[in-house]
């Protein structure tokens, strides 16, 4: 009896295991990877005109909400109970341990957080969330969407096709709307978020449209012409906008548009190296299944270089942008290190720590 209950529960870990896609998981590790190097990057000072950096900061972000909405598509809600609990879960998941997180952050002043005295100082209403602003924007465009979905779900099954189209053109006219009306700095930069939610939410529903007409989109994944288009335009605009010395933005957010579909693409066709679970691969997956992880932690260990190294680095990097690529990459895996080793030393000792800082599931004894 015990053999069988020991199978059953095998079989079910395998089949949880499977609903994960591992280019999917892969792709998330590289994003967080890069979030952390360019975190880095802005925190030391490092010449930020550089054409690598600004090509890394074309993609970065946009993808990340790309995924999250990919992965966070919903047909429709069953009950008001599914609605409700869809919500306390990111709420339990994400904006909780986020919020324990930028707390402690802005009382023992980590880097690139909040620069304020203590949490309650006044800049909090002009700073907002400091470093932290992706988990609430991210928990605000589930709400909208989980929140439209199941009104539409009430009314007929025809609405509910058409809602994330509605929210992405939605989206594209608050991104507008926002970049050129001047909003009070507590609702643009402030706790509301206005200014990184309104840039970021069509990716967010890009993603969502993806996942829904998916048949459509991996069909234009899977065409040459596509790709080499994707590619010459992305690298196009970065161009342009390098060279226009940062002066024309328009430029930049055309390059951040197609820049994520680029990096997309390129870990759709390379699934099949993924599928192998090479070690390479595995240390990707294990980064994407604790980007949250990372996330929260890595504020507290992002170093200050001393102003002598970052001059040597800038200067390098006028003739050797890859001694600057080397270096900061090694710095970033060492902080994820910190961070990894931290969450797991928290995970194996205390499973209601874990809960409530990192929004894992309680084991039930």
């Amino acid at each position: 009896m015990i053999y069988v209950d020991s199978v059953k529960i095998d079989n079910m870990q395998l089949s949880q295991r499977r609903k994960r896609i591992e280019y999917i998981d892969a792709l998330r590790g590289f994003t967080m990877f890069l979030v952390v190097f360019g975190h880095i990057v802005n925190t030391s000072r490092i010449d930020l005109d550089m054409f690598i950096i600004q090509l890394i900061a074309s993609f970065r972000m946009p993808l990340f909400f790309f995924v999250s909405g990919l992965v966070g598509y919903k047909r429709s809600f069953i009950s008001r109970k599914d609605y409700f609990n869809s919500i306390l879960k990111k709420i339990v998941r994400a904006l909780f341990p986020c919020f324990i997180f930028f707390t402690l952050a802005s009382l023992f002043g980590a880097n690139y957080v909040y620069h304020g005295n203590g949490l309650f100082d006044a800049r909090l209403f002009t700073e907002g969330f400091g470093g932290y602003w992706f988990v609430p924007v991210l928990f605000y465009m589930f709400v909208i969407y989980y929140t439209s979905i199941y009104i539409g779900s009430k009314i007929s099954n025809i609405v509910i096709n058409y809602i994330p189209i509605v929210l992405f053109v939605a989206s594209l006219g608050l991104m507008v709307f926002v970049q050129f009306v001047e909003m009070p700095i507590f609702v643009s930069k402030g706790i509301v978020c206005l200014d990184n939610f309104s840039r970021n939410l069509p990716f967010f529903m890009l993603g969502i449209l993806a996942k829904q007409y998916s048949d459509l989109f991996y069909k234009l994944l899977n065409q040459e012409i596509f790709n080499a288009l994707l590619i010459i335009s992305w690298l196009v605009f970065c161009l342009m906008y390098h060279y226009e010395v940062n002066s024309f933005y328009g430029l930049f957010m055309w390059a951040r548009c197609i820049g994520f579909l680029v990096m997309f693409s390129f870990f759709y066709h390379c699934r099949d190296f993924y599928e192998r679970n090479g070690r390479i691969s595995k240390c990707m997956q294990f980064l994407g299944r604790n980007t949250l992880d990372i996330y929260l932690v890595h504020y507290f260990f992002i170093p200050i270089l001393p102003i002598a190294v970052v001059n040597y680095l800038n200067h390098t990097s006028q003739n050797n942008a890859v001694l600057l690529l080397f270096c900061v990459s090694i710095l970033t895996l060492l902080v994820i290190s910190m961070c990894l080793a931290i969450s797991t030393i928290v995970k194996r000792n205390s499973n209601i720590l874990s809960h409530i800082m990192f929004g894992t599931a309680r084991l039930k004894k």
